[in-house]
């Protein structure tokens, strides 16, 4: 069986996330080992709960199992308010998860936005690997979203 484990989620101007922001989810294996593997996360409404689970998704599945009118819906204003006013048009998300063979992946999802609107030019996705020993990191080329599922799919099918 694969396993597995989130790391990290890191923002950057992300919906309210300001800035760079990381959440940390990693737990170490000597406390996975004696049953710690719950993580809380709390906040006020509005601080970004829904959106830290949301954005998990997303980076994993993308568009899978969302209509194109809901993917238009939830992606028309994810670049935070404050860093657009101040001129910004790009805003992004990664996550890094660690796979059973000890891999490190870092999944990263970018947005671009139209200078004068809200509006979703594009979105690009990039996918790093790194394999435990090995100083080079793996750069996948992801050409189309069909690329990016396959290897999503090594590790968490989009059905499981």
């Amino acid at each position: 069986m694969i396993w597995m484990l989130l790391k990290k989620v890191i923002f950057n101007n992300y919906k309210t996330f300001y800035g760079h922001q990381e959440i940390d989810l990693y737990i170490p294996k000597e406390e996975r080992e004696e049953g710690k593997n719950i993580i809380l996360i709390g906040g006020l409404n509005g601080a970004g709960k829904t959106t830290i689970l949301k954005v998990i998704l997303y980076v994993l599945f993308g568009k899978r199992g969302m209509s194109e009118a809901e993917h238009k819906r939830l992606f028309s204003n994810v670049i935070n308010n404050t860093f657009f006013d101040e001129g910004g048009r790009q805003s992004s998300v990664s996550l890094i998860i660690e796979t059973d063979a000890g891999e490190e992946w870092h999944l990263k999802v970018k947005w671009y936005f139209d200078k004068n609107s809200k509006e979703l030019n594009h979105e690009e996705r990039e996918l790093i690997i790194s394999r435990p020993g090995v100083r080079a990191k793996k750069h996948v080329p992801i050409q189309n979203i069909e690329v990016y599922n396959k290897f999503i799919d090594r590790i968490i099918p989009y059905h499981a």
